[in-house]
């Protein structure tokens, strides 16, 4: 990425998710021996890799060079660059109608959501796009999309759902409605009624706020499971 303050450029690592548990050095006097943590929102955040002490897990590759993020920063964005954006926002309602959009996690709908929301911004701010922005919110669309995994439990019968079957479509509800922000904690779990398994009854409670019912409704179970 190249610095705009500096006219640098540097190699940074991209924090995928917007929302990440932080030490709190405030409250951590003995950090790092002990320490509290807290969730935090980073937004659309980057980190530079010389801030960063390797620890383990997985080698990570530069996706372009220091010379490339440099020169796409003073270059107008691309003809075919501009028709990507296009064709991927132009389908951004077909993808939320979809069942890989609506069964997958909060977490990665909200990847997404915050994608189209920052490549929308910028295209509707008419202001001109360097090839570099352009190429982030392409991979930014591209990468959150196909990260959409929603899929609905498949089944032996959907009028008689055995016991797995809807314990199954119980993780899938909690994974759809449970969400974890630094405001709220929410957890969604469903409830079937004995000798009715078309419907069951969605619960979501704020576990931020003594578990507080947020709401309460009916769900169609074809809406998450199909027959095998």
């Amino acid at each position: 990425m190249c610095n705009a303050k500096t006219d640098k450029s540097e190699l940074y690592y991209h924090l995928t998710n917007h929302y990440h548990t932080m030490a709190n050095l405030k409250t951590s006097p003995d950090f790092p021996n002990r320490f509290n943590t807290e969730l935090v929102d980073t937004g659309d955040a980057f980190v530079k890799t010389s801030d960063v002490n390797f620890f383990s897990g997985k080698k990570l590759k530069p996706i372009n060079t220091a010379a490339s993020a440099k020169d796409g920063s003073k270059i107008a964005i691309l003809e075919n660059q501009e028709a990507d954006l296009k064709d991927l926002l132009g389908k951004v309602d077909s993808v939320k109608n979809s069942v890989k959009y609506k069964l997958s996690s909060s977490l990665k709908r909200d990847n997404y959501d915050l994608a189209v929301r920052d490549a929308q911004t910028q295209v509707n701010s008419r202001k001109l796009m360097s090839t570099a922005e352009a190429q982030y919110l392409i991979w930014s669309l591209k990468t959150y999309e196909s990260e959409l995994d929603g899929a609905k439990v498949k089944v032996g019968n959907m009028n008689k759902l055995t016991s797995n079957e809807k314990l199954a479509i119980g993780l899938l509800v909690i994974s759809v409605y449970g969400k974890n922000t630094d405001k709220e904690s929410l957890y969604g779990y469903a409830k079937f009624n004995k000798g009715n398994d078309k419907t069951f009854t969605l619960t979501i409670e704020d576990m931020h706020n003594q578990n507080k019912v947020v709401s309460t409704k009916t769900m169609k179970t074809s809406d998450f499971a199909q027959k095998r």
